[in-house]
């Protein structure tokens, strides 16, 4: 585990905030970070389904409004107060063809397992509650295991970075928001225009 996102609960105060921003700021990005690829990657997120194992896989769609039913259920896991969504997985939006070193997929998964196991372990030590929660791409092309966290935002944006994420989501307590983290992006309100013609056309 990165030893800032290991750190990153024990310090709450703005100038900790302030200081820890300036670092990641300047911290040189991977080259992933510049090439079209991540332009594709941020317009695909707002795309994502929220699939929670702990409620039979039910979903909420993040290409639509949120309906009561949505609302109901993140009432029911807890989630009814602000929280973002992130993960350990795929850091910097890698995958197989990306890196030579894990183009096996069977080594992928295994990092990826180990990655998400050191984010969860910080949660716990943190005693965070968290919801276990997949990203999926609408076609179930794609799937990260990721963790909805009820945090700060902007701890959830320095540990996102910590984690080497291009993006997470945010819960604002009444609407998810695209927030980037090592990305320089603006945020977005989701759901997106055209997104719901999307959905109907089953992209």
């Amino acid at each position: 585990m990165n030893l800032c996102a290991s750190n990153l609960f024990r310090h709450t105060s703005p100038g900790y905030r302030s200081r820890h921003a300036a670092r990641q700021s300047t911290r040189p990005l991977p080259s992933t970070m510049s090439n079209a690829r991540n332009d594709d990657a941020w317009r695909t997120y707002p795309h994502t389904l929220l699939e929670f194992p702990e409620c039979d896989a039910a979903a909420i769609d993040l290409r639509r409004p949120l309906e009561q039913g949505d609302r109901d259920l993140l009432r029911d896991l807890g989630l009814d107060q602000p929280f973002a969504v992130l993960t350990a997985e795929n850091p910097c939006s890698l995958h197989a063809e990306d890196s030579a070193s894990e183009r096996d997929p069977a080594t992928r998964e295994d990092r990826n397992r180990e990655r998400m196991a050191a984010l969860v372990r910080l949660l716990d030590e943190r005693d965070l509650h968290f919801v276990r929660v997949d990203g999926v791409a609408p076609d179930d092309s794609h799937r990260e295991h990721s963790v909805a966290i009820l945090v700060d935002r902007e701890d959830a944006v320095d540990l996102a970075r910590a984690l080497d994420q291009l993006a997470m989501f945010w819960y604002d307590g009444h609407e998810f928001w695209l927030y980037p983290a090592r990305l320089e992006r603006t945020p977005l309100r989701l759901p997106q225009p055209g997104a719901e013609t999307s959905r109907a056309a089953g992209a």
